[in-house]
């Protein structure tokens, strides 16, 4: 702890000798960070009011009319604990308790898709030294912990790989494992299932879970295929029920990460693609696991 103390200290002096004002062209790998997200529907972004020499991320606002993301601020709460209001440039702004402004109006709470972070120190590691209250370090913490997680599997068939030896491995991270139900026009749900849980034959022949419980929308999706591309592309069955669901969810801004699980020599040189195709983010054969870089 004093040797963090004795960080702030030397780091504030730092920061006052050393500041500079910015052009709103620091921002730029900012935008197109954000131009790239654009697909998994990221709209909150949220700001902090500068202060005590801190980077001034006000510029920002000369460049947002290129993306037109909304943009937010902290309000601070009792025990150290912070929300998050929308907020645009000139709107009114207070002075709170310790000293530094924020939005006089509080709106409704919301959680930022993406987060500009104050501090006064990094390392390396991307550790952050923040000024000593944990405000940030809270709400972070707050905001995972309540986020559960979970993985979409298939159940194997047709000569499919077997995600079912995942069972073997959950026990190391013990993250919640659903499996789909189709249902008609060729729309699916998802719901918890684990290993031994009771299953049905559903119309096309494929084993799924027979009691409908809770739908829930998986944070990881294993998704299974019959063919994969250079670019991340799949050749499904035909019937569309995984690109129906990605699309419908991808739409209301609920960032679903996508693996396509498959052979190696299930590799095609190029597929055909439409409108409708949701790109894959992973493919992970028994080579290991290929992102997708957008």
């Amino acid at each position: 702890m004093q040797q963090k103390i004795a960080i702030r200290k030397k780091v504030l002096i730092t920061r006052k000798k050393k500041y500079f004002e910015i052009s709103a062209h620091f921002f730029n790998p900012l935008i197109e960070l954000l131009k790239k997200q654009k697909k998994n529907k990221i709209k909150l972004l949220s700001l902090y009011y500068p202060s005590n020499y801190e980077v001034n991320v006000l510029s920002f606002f000369k460049l947002n009319k290129k993306i037109k993301i909304k943009t937010l601020l902290p309000i601070t709460k009792p025990n150290t604990q912070m929300n998050f209001v929308e907020w645009q440039y000139i709107d009114p702004l207070k002075v709170n308790k310790f000293g530094m402004l924020e939005p006089r109006l509080e709106t409704k709470y919301l959680v930022p898709d993406v987060m500009l972070v104050p501090l006064l120190a990094f390392d390396g590691q991307n550790n952050r030294l923040g000024y000593g209250k944990g405000f940030y370090d809270n709400f972070l913490n707050k905001f995972l912990k309540n986020r559960i997680n979970f993985l979409s599997l298939y159940y194997p068939s047709n000569h499919e790989v077997n995600t079912l030896k995942f069972f073997q491995l959950n026990k190391k991270i013990k993250i919640k494992t659903l499996l789909p139900i189709t249902k008609p026009n060729n729309e699916m749900n998802f719901v918890e299932w684990q290993y031994l849980d009771p299953l049905k034959v559903n119309e096309f022949g494929m084993l799924e879970p027979s009691l409908e419980t809770k739908s829930l929308v998986p944070a990881i999706m294993l998704v299974p295929l019959l063919a994969f591309d250079g670019q991340n592309n799949r050749l499904g069955y035909g019937k569309g029920f995984y690109d129906i669901f990605l699309n419908k969810f991808l739409k209301n801004r609920k960032k679903i990460t996508t693996i396509g699980v498959a052979f190696s020599f299930q590799k095609y040189n190029k597929l055909p693609v439409s409108n409708l195709d949701v790109k894959l983010d992973y493919i992970l054969t028994e080579k290991g696991l290929k992102k997708w870089k957008y």
